[in-house]
């Protein structure tokens, strides 16, 4: 299945099931605030008046609650840069190719549906109580493995110039153990490093 995910500003993929969505908070941590945190890698918002301290160091601590949900399978979410992404989601495991990024964890499922959204734009709509997924898949219920390929090497053919990478999901039922986050995913680190 081929679509298409628009980041307008600061964004991300987040992946979850149904029931994060309808209460993406219960225990009143501060989710929405980490995610608003960790859209902002640059600290290009007013966010950063609310610490006296570098970004950096500041984007790190704030955003290692969203690090311990993801690594309690709760959800799954990348930051992105600007721009819009290719999406394919595959039912299997995705061979992976050393010179794009990848990113893989597990959630589990509860209510036989995980949604898909851009995460600024969930952010922006949360509020107002109108959002709607980028797209949604049946399974099981169940403990999934997700993971995440984003390769940017589209080259020049592309006449679409809000086109920065094809993106590939893959949602696989597995048993198989994975290696806790340290630190949120961040494709624009990843950029960095690797260009």
């Amino acid at each position: 299945m081929s679509l298409r995910l628009e980041c307008d500003n600061q964004g991300g993929v987040i992946i979850a099931d149904r029931s994060f969505f309808q209460n993406p908070d219960p225990e009143g941590i501060g989710i929405s605030y980490a995610f608003d945190i960790a859209l902002d890698r640059e600290g290009g918002t007013e966010l950063i008046c609310d610490f006296n301290e570098e970004w950096n160091q500041v984007w790190h601590r704030e955003t290692l609650l969203l690090v311990n949900e993801i690594n309690k399978g709760i959800f799954l979410f990348v930051t992105l840069p600007i721009g819009d992404f290719n999406l394919e989601i595959l039912d299997n495991k995705i061979i992976k190719d050393d010179m794009c990024f990848f990113f893989e964890s597990k959630i589990e499922v509860k209510t036989k549906e995980i949604l898909l959204f851009e995460a600024g734009s969930w952010l922006e709509d949360i509020d107002i109580g109108d959002v709607k997924p980028s797209h949604k898949v049946e399974l099981e219920n169940g403990w999934y493995n997700i993971q995440i390929q984003i390769d940017n090497r589209i080259g020049n053919e592309s006449e679409d110039s809000y086109l920065v990478g094809n993106m590939v999901i893959s949602i696989s039922s597995t048993e198989e153990k994975i290696d806790p986050l340290l630190e949120l995913p961040c494709y624009q680190n990843w950029l960095s490093i690797n260009n």
